[in-house]
């Protein structure tokens, strides 16, 4: 069976009988080409001349393959785990950390008068290459990539199925708020929703199936991520808050935090 396309799935019922869901080719494809350009484009010195520090430009690769892998979270993903690209970004890094190294030998040993120290220095630099070291700039680089592909738990086929002969229309609305809840589950967000009773603490309503919850730092400080300072509210509601009503005056509609 060929299966069929939706929503950016495949679906199809695999030898065994069994019916899985796996990315779209579609989305498998753009993932890979928004980090690759992510990670050029963010290479290269901004407006102001600068550029970005790895570590931020591996953050900012981070947050859309995390979004990804959670959109996929309930599909199979054995053939999915981004292997090659992760490869790939590995190989981009370990690139630049040579070229970095490079550079430095090249400066100590261009100046007219490099002395002691400097040629001192470049010794050490060329002679940085010994198995020790290489490995250890291995696990390095091992450990930043983490920060570019951050592991989503996955559950093939674990969608929350509907209880019984529940409907949307049957008035049971305690039910429809606690099953819509249940995508935000292991979230902040989720957490912030239960302890305000699933309820948006600007309008005080419910958080209704197909609503979408976003949520809002009270003094402005997105570092702050403390209870008192987090709240749950619906889209509308919050961009209604004062430092985003402001935003948007001024013409900067993005997205709100």
């Amino acid at each position: 069976m060929d299966g069929f396309d939706f929503l950016g799935w495949h679906f199809k019922v695999d030898s065994k009988g069994r019916f899985k869901s796996t990315p779209h080719s579609n989305s498998y494809k753009e993932i890979k080409e928004e980090v690759k350009k992510t990670w050029r484009n963010t290479g290269t010195p901004d407006k102001s001349g600068g550029k970005k520090d790895t570590e931020t430009r591996l953050k900012m690769i981070g947050s859309k393959v995390r979004g990804w892998r959670n959109y996929h979270k309930f599909c199979d993903m054995g053939k999915h785990s981004l292997w090659f690209l992760n490869h790939w970004l590995w190989k981009k890094l370990r690139r630049d950390k040579v070229k970095a190294k490079e550079k430095e030998i090249t400066k100590l040993l261009s100046r007219k008068k490099s002395g002691r120290i400097a040629n001192a220095k470049a010794a050490q630099l060329k002679g940085s290459g010994g198995k020790v070291k290489r490995a250890a700039k291995r696990i390095l680089t091992d450990s930043q990539i983490h920060l570019a592909f951050p592991s989503v738990p996955h559950r093939v086929n674990s969608h929350v199925m509907v209880k019984g002969a529940a409907s949307p229309y049957d008035g049971n609305l305690i039910y429809w708020v606690n099953r819509e809840s249940k995508k935000y589950e292991g979230s902040y967000t989720g957490n912030t929703m239960k302890r305000q009773k699933m309820k948006c603490t600007h309008c005080n309503k419910l958080f209704w199936p197909g609503d979408i919850v976003e949520l809002h730092h009270i003094n402005r400080d997105h570092n702050n991520w403390k209870p008192k300072n987090c709240v749950a509210l619906h889209r509308e509601c919050h961009q209604h808050q004062e430092v985003h009503k402001e935003r948007i005056k001024d013409g900067k509609r993005g997205r709100a935090a």
